[in-house]
């Protein structure tokens, strides 16, 4: 009964956040639904708004990027509800930041880049950054999936549809449609292909 009584008071709580979704909704709905799809959620995509609820009550991750899209006037959604506090996305535009940007277990997740592409999924404990102080930032195409523990610094170019393996250091360019592994990072697998090439 407690457990009951304290999650209708959380999704009080969360009524804000709602009524910022519905405002904004042609901003968000893609992301919603696809944080549904790609997290196999039971609710109905078509009932975007339930979903939204779903994910803004239950997914810390996808709070922080909630609120990295809405920027920094919104501090009262962030006080009422926080985010992932080890989860950060860096950018002076959150419009370098395509749509449909996916964190699956976001602790120790550090995102900096020039431009991020649609439809990218990150793991934990990943680092996008600059190589040095002062440094370039790296480029992320579309449909990049970059796995738990990769670091990609530098001013380099992640090509669309690549996977960054697990714990992968990338500081060169990866082609589209390959998968890199290792420190350093080398081509194992490019349009399908196994193959050992290094960047």
């Amino acid at each position: 009964m407690l457990i009951k009584i304290g999650n209708l008071i959380y999704t009080l709580v969360l009524i804000p956040h709602v009524l910022t979704y519905l405002l904004k909704r042609h901003l968000f709905r893609y992301e919603v639904e696809r944080w549904g799809e790609v997290l196999r959620l039971s609710v109905s995509p078509r009932n975007d708004v339930r979903l939204f609820l779903t994910l803004v009550r239950d997914i810390r991750e996808f709070r922080t990027l909630f609120y990295y899209r809405l920027g920094p006037r919104y501090f009262l959604l962030r006080w009422l509800a926080p985010g992932m506090p080890t989860c950060f996305l860096h950018g002076s535009e959150r419009q370098n930041v395509g749509r449909g940007l996916v964190i699956h277990h976001g602790h120790s997740m550090r995102l900096g880049a020039k431009h991020v592409g649609e439809d990218v999924e990150i793991w934990h404990n990943v680092t996008v950054g600059k190589k040095q102080s002062g440094g370039e930032l790296p480029t992320i195409g579309n449909r990049v999936k970059i796995c738990t523990g990769a670091v990609v610094l530098g001013d380099i170019h992640i090509g669309d549809d690549a996977t960054i393996g697990a714990c992968a250091v990338v500081l060169k360019d990866v082609p589209a449609n390959s998968v890199v592994a290792g420190n350093p990072a080398r081509i194992i697998r490019h349009n399908g292909q196994p193959c050992n090439v290094a960047l």
